[in-house]
């Protein structure tokens, strides 16, 4: 549900930002995404209770602790087959991220040069559209696929369905197929 807040913000932010560079400048949007952002962290920290619960002899953890480190480490000193699943995954992520990292400066360009050409209110409903869906597909596809997928093959579908998606835009060459390619 937090994920779902945060990309719901950066929509909000996105869609309002093309008319808003249109009308007042580059400098406006980012105050606005800056707002959008700001109030999801602050929803999250006041409003929102630690998921984790405490026991009653547990101390608070401290700030700047190495016990979240060594429990990251602690996750490949399980089974053999359970760890090898888990260095994949984490391959394929890192394979995506790093792929995707300057995605947005990239899709910016091919959007504003020929055949489509598209204004800054395109560009920022193109933003938008995509931020949302993230949004709704990390909320409501991970809850739809994990009751009937185990969890790493719901992960498997999200990095697949991620390449369909860069692949598709990759070719789109009409406004259409750009907003069904995000």
């Amino acid at each position: 549900m937090v994920e779902l807040l945060t990309f719901i913000g950066g929509a909000i932010s996105q869609v309002t930002s093309g008319l808003w560079i249109t009308r007042f400048g580059f400098e406006a949007p980012y105050w606005f995404i800056l707002a959008c952002y700001l109030a999801a962290i602050l929803h999250i920290l006041i409003f929102l209770p630690e998921s984790r619960q405490r026991k009653k002899d547990e101390a608070w953890p401290k700030l700047f602790s190495f016990t979240g480190l060594k429990n990251c480490f602690a996750v490949f000193k399980i089974s053999r087959g359970v760890r090898r699943n888990i260095l994949l995954l984490m391959f394929s992520t890192c394979t995506v991220t790093m792929t995707t990292l300057g995605l947005n400066g990239a899709t910016n360009l091919f959007l504003l040069h020929s055949p489509l050409c598209f204004s800054p209110e395109y560009v920022g409903f193109f933003a938008s559209l995509r931020l949302f869906s993230i949004g709704l597909g990390a909320v409501i596809g991970i809850k739809g696929l994990g009751k009937c997928l185990k969890e790493l093959n719901v992960a498997r579908v999200g990095v697949i369905s991620a390449i369909s998606g860069l692949v598709w835009f990759a070719f789109a060459d009409t406004v259409i197929k750009v907003f069904f390619g995000k």
